[in-house]
C-alpha cells in the first residue's frame, strides 16, 4: 500500500470517528441572555503563566513560551479578544482546527488504521481562551449549583 493509500484510509477512518459540534448561542436554557463578567488583563496573565511549558504548538507554531516572554502590551491584546468573545458568543472557527498527528499504540499493527491514537494540536491562543471560558462556567455552575452533589 502506497503512503498516498495509506494516507486516505487513515482521513477516511478519523473522518467516521470525529464530527463537528454544532455552534451554541449566547441564550441561557429559559432563552434569557447570557451575561459575563468582563476578563482583566490580570486574569489573563494568570492564565498565561499557568499554562504548561511543554505543550505542544498548534499549526501556529505558538508556544506557551512566546506567549509568556511577551510584553504586557500581548496580554492586554489578548485580553481584548477574550472579550470580545464573550460579547459577540462568536469562537473563532480557525481556533477549533487542529493538527492531528498519530501515534501508533504500542503493540499494533501499524497497517491498521485503529491501532493510532490521534492527536490534536490547537493553537495555544485557543487553549488560554478555553481555560477563561471553563473559568467562566464553572463558576457560574458553581454560584447556581446546577450539578446536583449526588
Amino acid at each position: 500500500m502506497s503512503v498516498e493509500d495509506q494516507a486516505e484510509t487513515m482521513a477516511n477512518y478519523l473522518q467516521k470517528v470525529f464530527t463537528n459540534e454544532p455552534h451554541t448561542s449566547q441564550r441561557g436554557h429559559d432563552g434569557a441572555q447570557l451575561t459575563h463578567k468582563a476578563v482583566k488583563v490580570k486574569e489573563a496573565a494568570a492564565i498565561i503563566n499557568s499554562l504548561k511549558n511543554n505543550k505542544s504548538p498548534g499549526y501556529d507554531l505558538i508556544t506557551t513560551k512566546m506567549l509568556k516572554e511577551a510584553p504586557a502590551k500581548a496580554t492586554r491584546f489578548i485580553t481584548i479578544l477574550a472579550n470580545a468573545i464573550f460579547r459577540t458568543g462568536h469562537f473563532p472557527q480557525i481556533w477549533k482546527c487542529a493538527e492531528v498527528t498519530l501515534l501508533q499504540k504500542p503493540g499494533k499493527n501499524p497497517k491498521t488504521p485503529s491501532s493510532y491514537k490521534p492527536i490534536s494540536l490547537l493553537p495555544i491562543i485557543s487553549k488560554l481562551i478555553e481555560k477563561i471560558i471553563h473559568g467562566r462556567l464553572l463558576e457560574e455552575v458553581t454560584t447556581k449549583q446546577l450539578i446536583p452533589n449526588h
